[in-house]
């Protein structure tokens, strides 16, 4: 089972920093999965038994060194053991000191991240905006060239329907000038047609003429 940062330090009654600084120090390994922090429950267990092994050492050999030196100079143990205190004192405190610097890096790189979040999020949505105005663009020319085919179809259509009309007339007036032509033809055969036969008349009659004489 794994645990998070706030679930951990409510296991250990201290606060989300002193987990941290644990984590940093090396007291207490997780695991990372993206930008979360896991902390396995064995490694919380295994801290957490460390920790109370040292609580229990510490007065005993605090005691043993008092007694084992209270009957040649205790006071001199005792500003010894003082001395060690405090020397341990400044070292958690510079621990401490140096956790909190870690932790203002952590919340700066945690602040950096969500910056870079936020302007990976603003890049996407002007991407998705971007998309969108370019897929009306495109829309809008379809339509304006699909406008643009319909008035080129009914100009052709209309210009075919001109041009036919035109051939139409032009055949008409074709055929009556043909017409007019075979009719004058025929008129002018059919007179020629009528004086061959005349001259044929007047010399048939002539040469009756000249038989009967």
């Amino acid at each position: 089972m794994h645990l998070s940062i706030k679930e951990a330090a409510r296991i250990l009654n201290v606060s989300e920093n002193k987990v941290r600084g644990y984590i940093l120090s090396g007291k207490l390994l997780v695991e990372r999965k993206g930008r979360q922090i896991l902390i396995p429950e064995a490694q919380l267990k295994a801290l957490v038994d460390a920790e109370a092994h040292l609580q229990e050492e510490a007065p005993q050999s605090s005691l043993d060194s008092v007694s084992m030196d209270s009957g040649k100079e205790p006071l001199e143990v005792i500003l010894s053991r003082l001395a060690s205190l405090e020397a341990q004192v400044n070292e958690k405190w510079q621990k401490d000191a140096e956790n909190q610097r870690l932790h203002e890096l952590v919340r700066e790189q945690d602040r950096q991240l969500a910056e870079k979040d936020l302007e990976l999020e603003k890049l996407r949505r002007d991407l998705v905006y971007q998309k969108r105005l370019s897929e009306k663009e495109v829309e809008d020319r379809r339509l304006v060239l699909e406008e643009k085919w319909a008035l080129l179809e009914q100009e052709a259509s209309k210009r075919v329907a001109q041009e036919r009309e035109l051939l139409e007339q032009r055949l008409l007036q074709e055929r009556n000038m043909c017409s007019e032509r075979l009719a004058q033809q025929q008129q002018r055969f059919a007179q020629e047609l009528a004086a061959m036969r005349n001259q044929e008349g007047f010399w048939s009659r002539l040469m009756k003429m000249i038989t009967w004489s």
